[in-house]
């Protein structure tokens, strides 16, 4: 309880640093929802991935990048999830036209340094953890395997969290189309149309920001699990890439022995 008062109090800070970050004629202060795990609230989003265009699910608001009324305008759009949970992740979303990359990057850094000073950790994510498509990154296919078992599914997303020591990372959006041919699974198709629909994914993220899991559920509750590593965020370091290496053995040894031993 006193660590996620302490966790609730960190956000806070950064959440009035954000609200510092808007431009001086909103007078009005950003208002995200904070739920803890003392509320009466089952809370599985909204987020950013869940419905990125939605109002209701994320909070805008622009950030003057011009260091002196001389400079050349320059903006960008901060997007966020409406919501903060202790039991999720909480993104970040940064949108711009009318910015230089240097300016950008400039004011991530400065958003890096914040969130370190306040005790909270900010990652760097890959587009495919927010993406319907889970194979966007022609580059860096995830890895896929199916569970076809609803009772095991249902165990193994509670172990993963857990033991594994993976947080929720909300729900996202996504297109099973490309996972349709997997033998016997079967998901929602629009009639008339024959396309596949798509489902509500669980999504959950290793503590350490290196691996992703991705946990798309057919009709029968069988699950796919799509797992692929946060390149952007692992990049050269050799001690990340060991650490992903290691956290995907121990979820996918956790996979095969659940199976193996139901059948």
């Amino acid at each position: 309880m006193a660590q996620e008062q302490e966790y609730v109090g960190k956000f806070q800070r950064l959440l009035e640093y954000l609200n510092k970050l808007q431009q001086k004629d909103l007078q009005q202060k950003m208002e995200i929802k904070i739920i803890t795990s003392m509320e009466d609230v089952k809370d599985k989003g909204p987020t950013i991935g869940t419905n990125r265009l939605g109002k209701n699910t994320v909070k805008r608001f622009v950030v003057d990048l011009r260091k002196s009324k001389r400079d050349n305008y320059a903006w960008m759009e901060m997007v966020l999830d409406s919501s903060f949970s202790t039991n999720r992740t909480f993104k970040i979303n940064f949108q711009w036209l009318v910015a230089s990359a240097s300016k950008v990057e400039a004011q991530v850094q400065l958003l890096q340094r914040r969130c370190t000073q306040y005790g909270l950790k900010l990652v760097n994510i890959p587009h495919a953890s927010i993406s319907a498509d889970v194979f966007v990154n022609p580059f860096f296919a995830p890895i896929v395997i199916p569970v076809r078992d609803k009772h095991i599914s249902i165990s193994l997303e509670s172990t993963i969290s857990n033991a594994l020591d993976f947080v929720s990372d909300g729900e996202i959006f996504t297109d099973p189309s490309h996972l349709q041919h997997i033998d016997g699974f079967v998901f929602p198709v629009v009639p008339r149309f024959f396309l596949v629909k798509k489902v509500l994914a669980r999504q959950f993220v290793h503590r350490s920001g290196v691996i992703f899991v991705r946990l798309i559920t057919d009709e029968k509750g069988w699950t796919i699990f799509v797992i692929f590593q946060n390149r952007r965020h692992i990049g050269s370091d050799s001690d990340k890439e060991q650490l992903a290496r290691d956290v995907f053995l121990k979820l996918n040894r956790l996979i095969m022995e659940s199976t193996n031993n139901a059948s």
